[in-house]
């Protein structure tokens, strides 16, 4: 997705998209990049919810 969107900033900086399409390019990489964050966050949400049933606890004992 950044790969495409560098792509459509170079074809703004030369004149072949206009600030509309550049704008709808960077909204989408945003969003990308939040449904990755929230991705990575279910997960270890999921994880830690695993954790919890397997030991019955929150909190990590490292002794």
């Amino acid at each position: 997705m950044e790969i495409a969107h560098q792509v459509n900033q170079r074809k703004y900086q030369e004149g072949l998209i206009s600030a509309v399409e550049l704008s709808t390019s960077s909204n989408r990489l945003l969003q990308a990049r939040v449904e990755e964050v929230n991705a990575q966050l279910k997960f270890y949400l999921k994880n830690r919810l695993v954790e919890y049933y397997q030991t019955g606890s929150f909190i990590y004992d490292y002794n």
